[in-house]
């Protein structure tokens, strides 16, 4: 679910996926629950040598992605850009608005790209200021990052000469992101394991 296209998968080199130039505007909310929600596409899925570019697209600052679950649904992954990236390149993006729980529903997954990443994924440029508001329920962990909610199983994630900013809140709890620790809120990936260490390069904090 997704403000501009639900799902993007498979194109090859020659004929790839390209979603360049577009805006979820301030005052528009997209909400759903058992769905992977991002404000821009739902999931963006590379297969093979295939790689869904996302370029210059902005979640401007009154705009909001809200996801979440109940007993009966384990899907509740938010993303400013997208829910779901797997082999996908993100660039020159802009995440300014709210990224969170669609109500008293938990959201355990959120990020200000992308919700979760899988495979190879790539951020570079942009600025990316989200209001995070993960809301924990039941047995589920929480996985928020500024950038990334989680990087799953082993996945490749880099970024690069991103300027980031913004806010956490988890529940009533603020947890106080600034230009000292924020370097430890761009991927918190707290929830799924990983093997590989994000790597984040030129990241910078923008008031």
């Amino acid at each position: 679910v997704a403000g501009i296209v639900g799902r993007v998968a498979g194109s090859d080199k020659t004929n790839r996926t390209l979603i360049s130039g577009c805006k979820v505007k301030d005052n528009v909310s997209i909400t759903a629950s058992g769905a992977y929600v991002g404000g821009i596409v739902g999931a963006a899925v590379g297969i093979g040598s295939s790689t869904p570019v996302i370029e210059n697209c902005t979640l401007e600052s009154a705009g909001k992605v809200l996801a979440g679950f109940n007993a009966n649904n384990t899907s509740h992954i938010a993303g400013g850009i997208a829910g779901l990236a797997t082999n996908a390149t993100f660039t020159g993006c802009n995440v300014y608005g709210e990224i969170g729980s669609n109500g008293a529903n938990c959201v355990a997954t959120a990020g200000g790209v992308a919700g979760l990443t899988i495979g190879t994924v790539n951020i570079s440029g942009g600025v990316v200021k989200p209001v995070l508001t993960p809301v924990k329920s039941g047995q589920f962990s929480l996985s928020y990052g500024l950038l990334v909610g989680s990087a799953f199983n082993n996945c490749v994630l880099t970024a690069d000469n991103v300027i980031c900013g913004g806010s956490v809140s988890v529940g009533e709890t603020d947890m106080g992101v600034n230009s000292s620790n924020f370097n430890d809120y761009l991927c918190k990936n707290v929830h799924f394991v990983t093997n590989n260490t994000p790597t984040f390069t030129n990241c910078t904090w923008g008031e």
